[in-house]
């Protein structure tokens, strides 16, 4: 509902208060705010969505659907942009990068660790960022964790640690247990 009053306010301020009743919308007012999307470089994605939106806004609130000024608008083809997976050498550099010391990011600790949850759990950039401690059980090795995209349906996942994000976990807590603790 949020993104079809988004749309909906957009192409009234669009309008710019030329238009005051519904019925007065002709097709060369949705030709011209469609171009307009098209000359701020929307996705063609985007575009789709402002559409479907408009042409529905229309179908529902206008007497005669024929008067819809939408309803000759044609769709654009979304091409599907694949991503390429990181090659285990693209993986490797980026582990190794952390160890740079010319690399130079804030909480480049965190960040390391962050990469290396990614990496090892499959988990989505949010629930890495969003993990808490407690959800870490080092002597039996796994997380237990509700992942946010299926967060309504309550369910915990069990993900075994790799040893290689179990040593990661050791060096960050020996890290940040001497900064907290300087001996």
């Amino acid at each position: 509902m949020q993104q079809y009053k988004k749309y909906w306010h957009d192409f009234l301020k669009f309008l710019d208060d030329r238009i005051i009743h519904l019925g007065e919308v002709r097709q060369i007012d949705a030709d011209n705010f469609l171009t307009s999307l098209i000359k701020n470089k929307i996705s063609d994605n985007l575009y789709n969505q402002y559409l479907l939106t408009l042409n529905m806004i229309f179908n529902s609130l206008l007497e005669n659907k024929r008067d819809n000024p939408f309803k000759k608008f044609g769709k654009k083809t979304v091409i599907q942009t694949s991503h390429k997976e990181f090659t285990k050498e693209d993986v490797l550099k980026i582990f190794t990068a952390f160890d740079n010391p010319d690399l130079k990011i804030i909480n480049k600790d965190e960040m390391r660790l962050l990469f290396h949850i990614g990496c090892w759990t499959g988990l989505r950039l949010k629930d890495c960022c969003l993990l808490e401690w407690d959800c870490i059980n080092l002597e039996k090795g796994f997380l237990s964790v509700i992942p946010s995209k299926t967060k309504k349906y309550n369910k915990t996942v069990i993900i075994p640690i790799h040893p290689v994000l179990h040593d990661e976990l050791i060096i960050f807590f020996k890290i940040k247990k001497k900064q907290i603790c300087p001996s």
